[in-house]
Formats: structure tokens, C-alpha cells, sequence
């Protein structure tokens, strides 16, 4: 019996860390990319890390009030989100690089999705939009 406890110890996190990542969009297969998930009041962090270098690709809020408003944003070229076509926007904010680009999507009728790709070069850029291409919202 006690040798369980310390078993159950270790998986217990584990499980939490999963749980919490069922609340991100889903990822390609293969893709090299994992979530840090964080959890606000009434709303979701998903950071995508790339596996191999550990450095954030983009992020995603889902949520009902994003800070962003794309209405007081320049457009910077098209992209395809979660199989949706998207307007990408300029990103703003102190550590921004000129691969960094932010949009908007509505999940649903109340729920919005502020998408950002926070890359410092043109290779991670083009994962991360590849990423996000065939990236997929949870049912």
C-alpha cells in the first residue's frame, strides 16, 4: 500500500499537465511543437514551444476580452489559421522582430482567439504559420 503513494506522487502532476494542455488547440502530428499552457481568470494561455530549441513560436488566447484590436493595427500579408483564412496584423509590444505578426478569430459567437507568432527569423516564422495552418480547435 505505501508503496503506491509515492507512484501516485509522481503521476498525479503529470496527469494535471495534460489535462491542462487539452484546454490548447490541438497540434499537428509531428510537428516539433509543444504547449506551455497558463490558465487566467476567464481565459487560456497556449505558448508553443519549439521541442529542440525551447524558444516560444507563437502563442494563443482564447477567451472573451483580448487585449488586441485589429482595427488599430497595420495588415501585414494573409495566413490560414486552424484551416481558417486570416488577415495577419503587425505585432506590437516591446520585443517585437519583423517576423512577428498577431490576428484575430472568432471561435464562436462570444469567443475570440487572439493568435500571435513571436519568431525572431524567417525559418521559425514559416513553422510556426505551418504550425498554425493545420493546427485545429477542440470540439
Amino acid at each position: 500500500m505505501f508503496k503506491i503513494i509515492p507512484v501516485l506522487l509522481l503521476i498525479l502532476p503529470m496527469l494535471g499537465h495534460a489535462q491542462e494542455a487539452d484546454r490548447c488547440p490541438i497540434l499537428p502530428e509531428n510537428s516539433g511543437v509543444e504547449w506551455s499552457y497558463q490558465e487566467g481568470p476567464d481565459f487560456d494561455l497556449c505558448y508553443a514551444i519549439d521541442a529542440s530549441s525551447k524558444k516560444d513560436l507563437f502563442g494563443v488566447y482564447t477567451g472573451f476580452t483580448p487585449s488586441f484590436n485589429p482595427g488599430t493595427s497595420t495588415p501585414v500579408g494573409d495566413g490560414i489559421v486552424a484551416g481558417q483564412k486570416i488577415q495577419w496584423y503587425s505585432a506590437s509590444g516591446e520585443h517585437v522582430d519583423q517576423f512577428s505578426r498577431q490576428t484575430l478569430l472568432h471561435v464562436d459567437q462570444k469567443i475570440l482567439m487572439h493568435v500571435w507568432i513571436s519568431a525572431d527569423n524567417e525559418t521559425d516564422s514559416k513553422h510556426a504559420e505551418e504550425v498554425l495552418a493545420q493546427m485545429k480547435f477542440r470540439p
